[in-house]
């Protein structure tokens, strides 16, 4: 089974014949994209989880026998 190399390691395989101050800001700025990618995917699945969780709490009070359902479903999938 071949490995794929990830993107850091390919990287810094490129940054390899760069100094090594040179390859430390490099990681150095790596990691703080990372850094911040992460953190706001971590915040955008907070958000999902609350979403979903107000959805079921919807789904459990009826909100499919509610007057306007059927129009909130058409609007939701772009009809």
């Amino acid at each position: 089974m071949t490995t794929i190399p990830s993107a850091r390691a390919r990287l810094s395989a490129y940054m390899a014949h760069k100094s090594d101050a040179d390859q430390a800001e490099f990681e150095r700025r790596v990691d703080a994209v990372v850094a911040e990618a992460t953190e706001t995917l971590r915040a955008r699945v907070a958000e999902l989880e609350k979403d979903a969780a107000f959805l079921r709490a919807l789904e459990a009070a009826g909100v499919d026998n509610w007057e306007g359902y059927d129009d909130a479903c058409e609007i939701a999938s772009g009809s």
